[in-house]
């Protein structure tokens, strides 16, 4: 949900459908590259009353842009047409929010731009929805539109951005938190000697928080823990580095880079230890489309290669898992938590060039089924299903 792929050109449903921030400057610009550096933590468990066909498992809940509403579905993997509403929420027509579903699956974070906002840094609106109830609750103001919600491991905490104008050539971010029920904001650090700071996600006892920070010298990962102290855990690339996802575990960290601005160079998919510092390449390329992701159990990658989908397992052994339509390319968003079906983007091609995209659910036992919707869909997460109607 980052992403400097060949897919990041075109408009997707948590971003503005009508374009990036509106500082058209050098810093800008390399926000608006660097902005997708989070990615959707699968929600593991919750009940609902859908009953999905394979009993006991998970929920492909996505979001879908109309205009001035976004709505937010519940779907069965294997038949997504048997799908139930969990949310509908209002916004500035074309700008649908990011949304995160909390570790338990019982509320949905998401970011707003109300109908009257203009489209600049921080004039979003922090929302949280109980899925149970339908009632949602504004949690802040003046927050980061662009920037997913990250939920603390306990689901206690919400993790948001928000930017401030210095001058028409800097931003200062600020990356903050509230609590579930509400409160004052604590600001975890505000920094404005970076050209912007991107929450990865929480370790996993909650104490601490990563996130990238680009500057002119390339992009480094760093944590901040709750009390605010600063550490620079290591330098993930020369260039823009994006797509950052932590393993399950919270020991390793997964991202594409690219080379540095101007410069020739190869796109690597690389993974780095964040106690050690030490990276591993997994793949590279001439194209950024790669999209990786942990496979469900943490041990392997899933990402985009010519033909389809491949998983890299320990080792460094790669293999096609997942087919994609000859007129399409698919970019693997999230494994869901059994590791029974992929959500992926699939892209369609025409002459050459991609032409239109989709949400599709892919199976490595051969199976895949379209979702279909009347607007730009996107992937939110995995939700626990009950085994009845």
């Amino acid at each position: 949900m980052p992403t400097s792929r060949k897919a990041q050109n075109r408009p997707k449903g948590r971003f503005s459908v009508k374009g990036a921030l509106s500082l058209v400057t050098a810093v800008g610009l390399l926000l608006a590259l660097a902005l997708a550096v989070t990615r959707i933590t699968p929600s593991t468990v919750a009940p609902s009353n859908l009953a999905p066909t394979n009993v006991g498992g998970f929920l492909f809940v996505y979001q879908e842009l109309a205009g001035e509403e976004t709505a937010f579905w519940a779907a069965d993997p294997q038949k997504p047409q048997n799908k139930r509403a969990l949310l509908t929420v209002q916004h500035r027509e074309g700008y649908g929010p990011r949304a995160g579903l909390s570790p338990k699956g019982t509320h949905l974070a998401y970011t707003i731009l109300p109908t009257s906002a203009r489209d600049a840094p921080s004039t979003a609106e922090l929302w949280v929805g109980e899925l149970t109830t339908g009632k949602t609750q504004l949690l802040q103001t003046g927050v980061e539109l662009r920037s997913t919600p990250l939920w603390s491991p306990d689901g206690g905490t919400i993790l948001f951005v928000r930017l401030y104008e210095r001058s028409s050539y800097t931003l200062e971010t600020e990356l903050a938190t509230v609590p579930l029920k509400g409160g004052e904001a604590h600001s975890l650090i505000r920094d404005a000697t970076s050209q912007g700071l991107y929450p990865i996600g929480w370790s996993p006892d909650g104490r601490r928080a990563y996130f990238s920070r680009v500057t002119p010298q390339g992009t480094d990962v760093a944590s901040v823990t709750t009390s605010g102290e600063v550490a620079t855990v290591l330098h993930a690339s020369d260039g823009i580095a994006r797509e950052f996802l932590l393993s399950p575990d919270g020991s390793r960290v997964l991202y594409t880079s690219g080379p540095p601005p101007g410069k020739a160079g190869r796109y690597r998919v690389e993974s780095a230890d964040l106690a050690t510092g030490r990276k591993e390449t997994l793949a590279e390329g001439v194209s950024d489309h790669f999209s990786p992701i942990w496979r469900a159990d943490g041990r392997a990658v899933t990402l985009s290669q010519e033909g389809g989908v491949a998983s890299i397992e320990p080792g460094g052994v790669s293999a096609l898992i997942a087919p994609a339509p000859g007129d399409s390319d698919d970019l693997p968003l999230a494994w869901s938590p059994e590791g029974r079906f992929l959500a992926v983007r699939s892209l369609e091609k025409a002459q050459g060039r991609y032409v239109s995209e989709r949400l599709a659910i892919a199976s490595p036992s051969g199976g895949r089924t379209n979702v279909e919707t009347n607007g730009h869909a996107e992937f939110v997460g995995w939700l626990r299903g009950n085994s009845a109607p």
